[in-house]
């Protein structure tokens, strides 16, 4: 006698079918399947494979036919492979459920690493489709390791691509929940170890804990003792963007110098460590220096390389300081250019250079008129404390006072 719900999705599917006016035959063709096929699953006779359950979602779109499949499926490698091949952010919701029954059925034969497994795959989509974790899923997540002793490789593979979509998704959030909490779980070598520390440095830094990410940063460098990995030249130019943050910039040349040292000059990262030599020399007020290191690192640069941006916004303000309006005025334009041609393909730093463009438009813009207490300048100052560039804060408020004062003397 045939199961009951397996008789439920067969009958789903056989209204299905005859609300389009078709025999069996016809949606036969249709899913590449044999008549008998579509028969012996209408009757409730047989458990159809995803592959089917996937073709049959895409051509009725029927949440249902899932909801029902999630019924009488006990193969978690099919479910798995069903929650894969159908989710969108429009059916996230129902393959939530997918998932949530992968993990029923694990906890029947107390599968920990199949859960483990499952709720990263949760934590992934939901951080793609929604933005933000549940945190009750980091919760569990981490509950679960305590009882595991997770794989090196498959763990680090995790902790990559969780970094990778938080960057996406600009919510570092989950990622430092997660490895704060399980990372201890795992013994890593030195490279992977430290690699992981500068992605949580990474994260930390640009959800605005500069404290903890130059204290992450740090113990990240220590852990490398000296030898020179693959992230190796990264780690230092990421310590000393930190360094910039809390305003040590010794530290961060040290730190700068050593990553071009380890840089080849036909490596892209090459200019990019130039470029921020070149900001370090710039924040120095070492505008001379500042200028060779960045006509060296625009001769590597693309044109239409976004990257230019980084060192486009600090130029403006350098030739606002030094009062060439003109060549201020002219940099703006091409950082304008170059910004509309980011935003199209959603380059990660267009909202951070766009607020400092729009700074640097305010700055031109009050020296030229004289007026350092309209309202564009607070908002702008406002926007800048509200973000992670507590150097760019201090530079502003700094050359706003100056030349309130300096205005006031004349």
């Amino acid at each position: 006698m045939p199961n009951p719900k397996r008789k439920q999705f067969g009958m789903l599917l056989k209204n299905l079918r005859n609300d389009r006016g078709w025999n069996q035959d016809k949606l036969a063709e249709e899913l590449d399947v044999s008549r008998q096929t579509i028969a012996n699953t209408e009757r409730g006779q047989n458990v159809p494979k995803a592959k089917f359950v996937e073709h049959a979602f895409q051509l009725f779109g029927s949440a249902e036919l899932i909801e029902r499949y999630i019924s009488i499926q006990e193969d978690r490698k099919e479910l798995m492979a069903l929650a894969a091949a159908v989710v969108t952010e429009q059916y996230h919701p129902v393959v939530n459920s997918v998932m949530k029954q992968i993990i029923r059925e694990s906890l029947k034969t107390n599968d920990l690493h199949s859960i483990f497994s499952t709720l990263f795959q949760m934590i992934m989509w939901e951080l793609k489709f929604k933005g933000k974790v549940n945190r009750r899923k980091n919760d569990w997540l981490i509950m679960v390791t305590q009882y595991l002793d997770p794989d090196p490789d498959a763990f680090f593979e995790m902790i990559e691509k969780l970094y990778h979509h938080s960057r996406e998704s600009s919510n570092f959030s989950a990622f430092i929940t997660i490895t704060e909490g399980i990372k201890c779980k795992v013994t890593l070598g030195n490279s992977r170890l430290s690699q992981i520390l500068c992605y949580q440095a990474n994260a930390y830094f640009y959800s605005g804990n500069v404290r903890k990410a130059y204290k992450v940063s740090s113990r990240a460098l220590d852990v490398m003792n000296g030898e020179v990995y693959k992230h190796t030249a990264f780690a230092y130019h990421r310590h000393a963007l930190i360094c910039m943050q809390q305003i040590e910039f010794e530290e961060a040349l040290e730190a700068e110098l050593v990553s071009l040292s380890l840089l080849k000059p036909s490596e892209y990262h090459y200019s990019i460590v130039k470029a921020g030599l070149a900001r370090l020399y710039y924040m120095n007020e070492d505008y001379g220096k500042a200028n060779e290191f960045w006509e060296d690192a625009f001769t590597k640069y693309d044109v239409h390389d976004p990257a230019r941006t980084h060192s486009l916004n600090d130029m403006i303000m350098m030739e606002i300081k030094l009062g060439n309006m003109e060549q201020a005025h002219a940099k703006i334009i091409e950082c304008d250019k170059l910004l509309d041609r980011a935003k199209e393909n959603k380059w990660p730093h267009y909202d951070v250079e766009s607020m400092l463009l729009r700074r640097n438009k305010v700055m031109l813009e009050v020296v030229e008129s004289g007026n350092f207490l309209s309202p564009a300048v607070g908002n702008i100052l406002q926007e800048l404390n509200n973000s992670y560039l507590r150097d760019e804060r201090e530079l502003t408020k700094n050359f706003i006072l100056e030349r309130m004062f300096f205005s006031s003397r004349i």
